[in-house]
């Protein structure tokens, strides 16, 4: 049998040892091995074993990591563009720098880790668990975050364009001078999330819960707050040039000089709705 010194020779040197693109590596015991700086691109490392392994600044390109064991794992400086990471747990692993770009993150767990300046452009974190991490400058443009829980996220300055947000728990979030230009946060639930200085222009917000939201200074320009629950909302400041806001569920605490909440005429007596408007 192959000793896990001379594995990690044939890993590290791969092309010499004739480790290919698309080699399997499937359930490999590679635990507590310095990998720093290897190239596993196209690798296949389903159900292998990482535990305590140091793979800061390798290649991880396009490799297969479905139900592997990451526990205390150092990702840190990673490329792991267009890697499989389906219902992986993170929770124990240093992540950070890593670039996930266009990686499989469906229903992976990520909660309570720091992902500062991390990638994850075109990233699919559907039904993912990003509880309470740090996301400070991180860069998710375009990915797919339906239905993910980001509870109490400490997302400042956080890139969300164009990201899918539907249905997505952010109650509570830090998500101040976050960019959520043209993203879709239908459904999604921001309740007493912290968005001052955001900008959400062009963003869907239909049906979204806001209630208790900071949106001070936010730029609400375009977006489309139809059926949004508003109540205890901050609005001071905001821009709401060209804002859809009928239908509303909840009256905001605060507006922007130069608009009224009324009762939005359509909705009887049973079904009390407001509606957003300039004096």
């Amino acid at each position: 049998m192959i000793s896990k010194n001379e594995l990690k020779q044939i890993v590290k040197n791969r092309h010499d040892f004739g480790l290919q693109p698309g080699a399997i590596l499937r359930g490999t015991d590679l635990s507590n091995l310095d990998l720093r700086n290897t190239d596993l691109s196209r690798v296949n490392l389903s159900s292998a074993d990482l535990t305590a392994a140091n793979l800061k600044g390798s290649d991880l390109s396009s490799a297969n990591l479905e139900k592997v064991e990451l526990f205390e794992t150092i990702l840190s400086d990673v490329i792991l563009f267009d890697s499989k990471l389906c219902d992986v747990d993170l929770t124990n692993t240093v992540v950070s720098n890593a670039d996930f770009t266009k990686a499989n993150l469906s229903h992976a767990n990520l909660s309570g880790l720091n992902l500062q300046d991390a990638i994850f452009k075109g990233a699919d974190l559907s039904f993912a668990n990003l509880s309470e991490s740090c996301l400070l400058d991180a860069d998710l443009e375009g990915a797919n975050l339906v239905q993910a829980q980001l509870y109490r996220v400490n997302a400042h300055a956080v890139e969300l364009k164009s990201a899918n947000l539907k249905r997505a728990e952010l109650a509570r979030a830090s998500l101040a001078l976050a960019c959520f230009l043209n993203a879709n946060l239908e459904h999604a639930n921001l309740q007493d999330a912290f968005l001052v200085d955001a900008n959400l222009k062009g963003s869907n917000l239909f049906s979204a819960s806001l209630r208790g939201a900071n949106l001070e200074s936010a730029n609400l320009k375009g977006a489309n707050l139809k059926h949004a629950d508003l109540s205890r909302a901050i609005l001071s400041a905001a821009t709401l040039d060209g804002a859809k806001m009928t239908g509303l569920t909840g009256r905001p605490d605060s507006l922007p000089s130069g608009y009224i909440c009324e009762d939005d005429v359509p909705y009887g007596p049973e079904d009390r709705r407001y509606r957003i408007v300039p004096e």
